[in-house]
């Protein structure tokens, strides 16, 4: 994907500090990169008129972490996210290396080869 070339000469420029910037002659606060900020008389805020704004709790990286570590017998594997049009695209994860086990690069599962003594 283009994802690591996009951050590096776009998002990387905006977050340098006023002095260090070459692309932008101001600097943009973190939080409106990161969060949705708006301006009181924003159009975008009239769903929560009256009412506390409503943020998910359920991150998926917090959900993934609870999922436990898959053992499977064999020294390489596939994760496809459970196939389907759910899914995501099939990625072979070898689990003969010094960190044990391997993470899926799309959905987080983790796996861990069964050792047989």
């Amino acid at each position: 994907t283009c994802w690591p070339v996009l951050c590096q000469f776009f998002l990387q420029p905006l977050l340098q500090t006023q002095s260090e910037s070459k692309f932008f002659p101001f600097v943009i606060d973190i939080s409106l990169l990161l969060f949705q900020v708006y301006e009181e008389n924003d159009y975008r805020r009239v769903r929560f008129v009256g009412r506390q704004k409503e943020v998910n709790e359920n991150f998926a990286i917090d959900l993934i972490a609870e999922q436990q570590v898959n053992e499977v017998e064999s020294r390489v594997i596939f994760c496809d996210g459970g196939g389907g049009a759910l899914g995501h695209p099939k990625v072979y994860i070898n689990l003969d290396k010094d960190t044990k086990t391997g993470t899926c690069g799309y959905c987080g599962l983790q796996y861990k080869q069964k050792h047989h003594h």
